[in-house]
């Protein structure tokens, strides 16, 4: 042993005694342990920096702006803060120990479990892209990827996630307008060429009735077949023509107010009853009031259709920034789900007559607007339309 280097030793010590029960001499046994000093202290060493270390990276988890999840066996063990935010959970204890199917949609259930049998196979993860179902019922979107990695001494996954569901509603938007300016180019054409001959017809048919010929009633049928696709041609040209409108600056609440006069009777004919409420006077901006009165008028005649046996009317404003919200709210049969998305599609219609246009009509006036339109809609219970519109600001 070096000269001066310290020893870590274990004595055991022993006292000899003669026959008269007297000590004789203490019998000593010296163990060298300093070699099992060390290991333990370097142990206890490793485990300390472990320990901080572990605090350390639990600390930066929280800190991130993006959620992380750490999952054994698809059961959460971890969320940071910023998951406890995406999906609407109160505390971590709400979602410790729950199953991840619980979070994913059903609707992508099918892509998680090709996920899990990639880890379980050893494959590379990846990038994920889920639909998931919040604590509040609210659906989002998410992305991010998943980390194969050890949580608590066994096999783990982390997941880190960010909220892309506006960026995918304006991705849907962009799309949706897209499809607008190609069926509007589409319009125009089909239009016009279906005006040429219906101008003939119109004029002929008046021209056979002056002859008081017989079968009156024909004449009856094929007028009002032909106001009908005069009717359509109309909503195809609106739509192939959107830039074709006269701005000026209008007080919104006052607009709904001479539509609401307009489409109360035609209420109170269905049983009906439209209730207002403004919790501003008045709201400014800038749009074409003929067009703008079109779609309110369009999505009130939808309420009121949708409720056959009658029922209330919903029509509410309210300012929000610098954006005007006006929601319409029927208590009709609602909408299901996945006929939900399909709103605005040229000629698609929930109802049994009718070409769909309205509403795409509708969307497109909105649209070339500033604004957006958006549905809620639960089965039995009701629909609900949302327009927002920009309004003029104080420095304008």
């Amino acid at each position: 042993m070096p000269l001066g280097q310290t020893v870590w030793c274990m004595v055991i010590a022993s006292v000899v005694y003669n026959e008269k029960g007297e000590p004789v001499f203490l019998f000593s046994q010296f163990h060298d342990i300093t070699a099992k000093k060390l290991t333990e202290f370097v142990q206890k060493q490793t485990e300390d920096v472990l320990r901080e270390k572990e605090e350390s990276f639990r600390n930066l988890l929280e800190e991130l702006p993006l959620a992380v999840l750490i999952t054994q066996s698809g059961v959460c063990q971890y969320v940071n803060r910023a998951a406890l935010n995406l999906i609407g959970a109160e505390s971590a204890e709400d979602v410790l120990g729950t199953s991840t199917n619980d979070i994913v949609d059903p609707s992508n259930h099918d892509k998680l479990e090709g996920r899990r049998r990639k880890y379980r196979q050893g494959e590379k993860i990846g990038n994920a892209k889920y639909k998931i179902t919040c604590y509040n019922g609210e659906l989002k979107y998410v992305e991010g990827l998943s980390i194969p990695a050890t949580y608590c001494g066994e096999r783990a996954v982390i997941g880190v996630f960010q909220d892309v569901t506006e960026r995918k509603k304006e991705e849907e938007r962009m799309l949706h307008s897209e499809k607008l300016s190609i069926v509007g180019q589409l319009a125009a054409g089909i239009a016009h060429e279906i005006r040429n001959p219906l101008t003939s017809i119109n004029g002929f048919i008046k021209l056979m009735r002056t002859l008081k010929g017989e079968k009156e009633q024909y004449y009856d049928i094929v007028e009002s077949e032909l106001k009908s696709i005069e009717i359509i041609c109309n909503e195809l040209l609106i739509l192939a023509k959107p830039n074709v409108i006269t701005i000026r600056k209008t007080d919104i609440v006052l607009l709904l107010e001479q539509i609401i006069a307009l489409m109360r009777v035609q209420a109170t004919m269905k049983n009906s009853t439209i209730i207002s409420s403004y919790l501003h006077g008045t709201i400014w901006l800038y749009c074409e009031p003929n067009q703008i009165k079109q779609v309110f008028i369009n999505l009130i005649k939808n309420a009121i259709e949708a409720m056959p046996e009658g029922g209330h009317i919903y029509i509410d404003v309210l300012l929000r920034e610098e954006s005007v919200y006006i929601t319409i709210q029927d208590e009709g049969c609602g909408i299901p789900p996945d006929k939900l998305e399909m709103l605005g599609q040229p000629f698609y219609t929930t109802k049994d007559t009718g070409t769909g246009l309205g509403l795409m009509v509708s969307y497109n006036i909105i649209d070339n607007h500033g604004g957006s339109i958006s549905v809620d809609s639960l089965p039995q219970q009701g629909t609900t339309f949302t327009i927002s519109l920009p309004v003029i600001t104080e420095a304008e």
